[in-house]
Parts: structure tokens; sequence; C-alpha cells
């Protein structure tokens, strides 16, 4: 099964630009900041330490800086139960995720809301499948209304594909003209269920489908820093005549991460992150 697995992330790849052109030290800073952050979280769940479970992005930290790490304040991002690199990249503010997930009162939620339920100015999240992309349409329809150039940009899993809130909302997106983008991050896997026995039929083809309502507007692809490459400001301007659908093949583990620092070894450094841990000693001893 692995081997397959790869073999669909280098079918995926094969066609995406060059690692180096689109890469910029910045992004694999902010990835791997999101990587660490990710790993302490997984170190703290494992001995008991923190507030409620953990979901994390591990693998998937490039999608969320090349979209919500290009978003802009007025833009709103909806995410799921795998958002923290969406949070970071959007907001960040990793010190108050941490603090969050501690159950302190200086987490973005007062300790409250925990690893799913995030809030943020300019920034949801929960746990249940897709329940927030009809919200992510209904914020971008305020936009739409208010004659703004902000953007609404919600993310699934692949998993999320059986949900038919989905589709109810695909469906007032592309009805309704407004600036939202949808991106499923694909790793190939529900949960412990792989895509070949889960997903029929096409993932461009879900949002094809609404094409007479709107023109589709889909990017594919394992360099998920080409969408981040093509600038915010270009998809702001298409959001409000296209129906925005990105599908990312999403495992830094797997495709990048050796040749991404190879490639950039002056990115690696995560220096207001290793301060923190420093500074934190005490709690990850």
């Amino acid at each position: 099964m692995l081997k397959s697995t790869v073999e669909c992330f280098r079918q995926l790849a094969a066609d995406a630009p060059d690692i180096e052109a689109s890469l910029t030290s910045a992004a694999i800073r902010q990835a791997l900041l999101i990587r660490e952050v990710e790993r302490t979280f997984l170190e703290l769940f494992t001995r008991g330490a923190m507030n409620g479970t953990v979901h994390t992005c591990v693998g998937q930290e490039f999608s969320a800086v090349a979209v919500a790490g290009q978003l802009r304040p007025e833009d709103w991002v909806t995410s799921n139960h795998r958002c923290h690199g969406h949070f970071i990249a959007k907001t960040g503010n990793w010190g108050g995720l941490i603090d969050e997930l501690m159950g302190l009162k200086s987490g973005v939620c007062k300790g409250v809301g925990s690893s799913q339920h995030l809030f943020s100015p300019g920034f949801l999240s929960n746990g249940p499948q897709g329940s927030l992309l009809p919200v992510g349409t209904g914020i971008a329809l305020h936009q739409q209304r208010k004659s703004t150039t902000a953007i609404t940009t919600s993310f699934i899993g692949e998993g999320t594909l059986g949900e038919g809130v989905l589709y109810e909302a695909l469906n007032l997106a592309a009805l309704w003209g407004v600036p939202q983008l949808f991106v499923c991050e694909n790793n190939l896997y529900s949960q412990s269920t792989h895509q070949a026995q889960g997903v029929a039929g096409s993932i461009r083809g879900r949002a094809e489908a609404f094409e007479k309502a709107r023109p589709v507007l889909s990017a594919f692809g394992a360099n998920v820093m080409h969408v981040g490459a093509c600038g915010m400001g270009q998809l702001t301007k298409t959001a409000n005549n296209m129906l925005l659908w990105a599908c990312m093949a999403a495992n830094f583990e797997v495709l990048t991460m050796k040749d991404i620092i190879k490639a950039k070894p002056e990115a690696t450094q995560c220096a207001d992150f290793n301060r923190w841990a420093s500074d934190n000693d005490d709690l990850l001893s």
C-alpha cells in the first residue's frame, strides 16, 4: 500500500514546476515552523499534558503556506479538524495556538476551543466534516455584497467528498458567484481508508459538475507552492468570475522534505520557535 501511495504522489507531481523555482526561504521557514509546532503537540499529547485531543497536519504544511499564507487580513479561512497549519499560516499566532491546546486562558479561545474549534479574526474551524463550507459561502456572500476584494478560502480533506453539504456549498457558490476558493487537501487517506476504496469518479469533476452555473478554475498538482507563486491578487481577481477548486497532493514527508532542506538550508532555522522551546524547557523535558 505504501508503494502505491508513493506512486500516486509521483504521478500527481509529474506536471508540477521545479520546486526550487517556486519556493522561497520564507515559505520553507513557515512550513518548518508549522511542523515543529505539530511535533510538539504530538509529544505533549503522548504525555497526557494537553487539553483534549489533537489532529495534526504533519505532511500537509505546504498547502497551508501556499494558500492561507498568501491571504490578506481582510480575507477569511474556514477550516476543519486538521486546522493548525491553516491557522498559523493565516494568523501567525502559533504561540496562542500552543496555549490554546494547553487549556490556558492566554490561548486564542481562552483555552476552551482546544485543537479543532478555533476562532480568530479572519479564521474559523471546527470538527464535523464539511460543516463550515456553507458558512464560508455565507461569508463570501457578505464580502460580495460589501463590494470588497476579499475572498474566503475553505479547506477540506478528500474524505469530505462524501458529504452532501460540500455539494450544497458548491452549488450556492456557483449560483451566487461568490468569491470562495475550495481547497481539497488530498493525502490519499480518509483516516485509514485509502482513496481507491472510498472515492469514486474524478475529484476534479466534483466542481466541474457546476460549470453551467459558473466556469470552474481547477488547480491540480503536487507542488502546492506553485499556487502561492501565482499570487493571491490573481486569485482575488478570478474569484469574482469563476468557481475556484484546488486539489493539492499534500505529503511534505514523502515528496520533498529532504530535497527542500538541501536546496534551501538557510530556511531551516525557526528562531522564534527555538526561543520558545528554550523558554519552556521544563514543559518539553
